[in-house]
């Protein structure tokens, strides 16, 4: 669960599966209602969401050589029609 900026509470869940295969997305995403994940090397995985077929959103997320530095970097246009356009570091404390 989460929250967004304006206060809407969102969930979505969905399994990652690292096959570039279409899988459901279940909840409130804003991203889309599938997504296919592919493991690009050890440290790199892709994320392609879509709503009904049509790519989305895009997501590189990376992992540092050390594992303590996580980076989620995301482009596309969500379901509101918003340009998405972010990268999120998340520090191993």
């Amino acid at each position: 669960m989460g929250e967004r900026g304006d206060g809407l509470r969102f969930t979505l869940e969905y399994t990652e599966i690292y096959n570039g295969k279409d899988i459901p997305i279940t909840g409130t995403s804003l991203n889309g209602d599938m997504v296919a994940g592919t493991r690009v090397d050890a440290s790199t995985l892709t994320f392609v969401y879509k709503k009904n077929g049509k790519v989305t959103v895009t997501s590189t997320n990376v992992a540092s050589a050390d594992r303590k530095t996580y980076t989620i970097t995301s482009k596309g246009t969500n379901t509101l029609g918003q340009t998405v356009n972010s990268v999120a570091v998340y520090d191993k404390q």
